[in-house]
């Protein structure tokens, strides 16, 4: 079976600290699959910029770069989609570190499965601070945490469920062309969310489901400020 060429995704704003692990995991696991890694830096004001230019200069095999000048995730995630040479296309959050076998599970599911359009991941906490008593499971989908109960093996979701941002994938052979709508997605420190949720109910309305890879897990990052309520607060009114 031919190996479908295959881009991993990575938007990036005013992350520079957790960039540098994220795509040194990522960088390590592309060695033996032959995926290209693209990161949008979506004007970013931090020290990004610098992590960038060390990493791409000494990654040119693999690591390619962009500047995307207009905000917003959803600008990001369709400038990444627009450089991306894959049919394969998997995104990753600056903030989220691939487990050992990240990649080789997602790219292993869609030679097993050409046919389907889109497929994530398991997304566990890694948190900064021990939570707080009211971090329980029902809030798990505010945080872009995924661990969906099965048997361990791939699996379609059900009841309208999707995989989330941080780590998910669309084969575009089966999807066609992904976009996602520009007036929905975080801009800036804003926490506006919803341009996910139509890419997969469009995706549903042709009759494609997405299914769950519980092998392919990632670590995402939880900071000391989004265990505050005033973060959960804004949280909510943004979802």
């Amino acid at each position: 079976m031919t190996q479908t060429p295959v881009s991993i995704l990575i938007c990036t704003y005013n992350r520079a600290a957790l960039l540098t692990e994220t795509l040194n995991v990522c960088i390590e696991q592309t060695r033996t699959s032959g995926a290209e890694i693209i990161v949008v830096d979506n004007n970013s004001t931090d020290t990004t910029a610098a992590v960038l230019s060390v990493l791409a200069a000494a990654n040119t095999d693999v690591l390619r770069v962009f500047h995307e000048p207009q905000q917003g995730l959803s600008h990001a995630r369709n400038r990444a989609l627009v450089e991306a040479r894959g049919q394969l296309v998997i995104f990753l959050d600056d903030d989220a570190i691939p487990h050992p076998g990240w990649l080789a599970a997602l790219c292993a599911f869609q030679q097993a499965h050409p046919d389907v359009a889109a497929f994530g991941g398991r997304i566990i906490p890694r948190f900064q601070v021990s939570p707080p008593g009211w971090f329980v499971p029902a809030l798990h989908p505010l945080y872009s945490l995924l661990d969906e109960p099965g048997n361990g093996v791939p699996a379609p979701f059900i009841g309208g469920g999707y995989p989330f941002g941080a780590n998910m994938a669309f084969n575009r052979s089966v999807s066609g062309e992904i976009h996602f709508a520009t007036h929905l997605g975080r801009i800036g420190s804003s926490l506006l969310s919803g341009e996910e949720t139509l890419v997969f109910n469009a995706l549903r309305a042709k009759g494609q489901v997405p299914w769950y890879v519980p092998g392919a897990v990632v670590d995402h990052v939880v900071p000391p400020e989004r265990l505050a309520t005033d973060w959960l607060y804004r949280r909510f009114r943004a979802a």
